[in-house]
Formats: structure tokens, C-alpha cells, sequence
């Protein structure tokens, strides 16, 4: 996945999980209720790796910015 894919795929499982979240106030059966939980849970653990790349792929391109830009000025300064 590319940064764009990354990025809309974890705003769509945070949306996931505000939405379990949301809809454990309504449930009244425990066991319902610690299902629900588990599931907000498991999308968070996701949400958290996808939360990682997004950080690294980050870093990668402000790594090959940062050296680009001391290419350019090298390149220049020798012009």
C-alpha cells in the first residue's frame, strides 16, 4: 500500500472502531458487551500496525527529501 492507501485505510478503522465503541453504550448483555470490546480491540491492534507504516513511510520520504536537498545544494555549490 501506498502512504494515500495507508492513511484512508487506517482513518476507516478508526471510523470502524468509534463505531463499535458508540454501540456499546446500547448493549445491556455483558457478554455482548466484552464481544464488542474484543472487536474495538482487534481493529485497534490493526490500526496501530497501519499507524507504524504510516510513520516509516513518513520518515523514508522526508529521509530522501532531506537528502535531495543536500544533493541540489552540494550540486549547486560546486556549479
Amino acid at each position: 500500500m501506498n502512504l494515500k492507501e495507508l492513511r484512508e485505510r487506517h482513518k476507516a478503522l478508526c471510523a470502524e472502531a468509534r463505531s463499535v465503541m458508540d454501540g456499546v453504550g446500547a448493549i445491556t448483555d455483558g457478554k455482548l458487551v466484552a464481544e464488542a470490546e474484543a472487536r474495538f480491540d482487534a481493529i485497534m491492534v490493526d490500526a496501530d500496525a497501519i499507524a507504524k507504516n504510516i510513520e516509516r513511510e513518513e520518515r523514508l520520504l522526508a529521509a530522501a527529501a532531506a537528502t535531495a536537498a543536500r544533493t541540489s545544494s552540494i550540486a549547486e555549490a560546486r556549479g
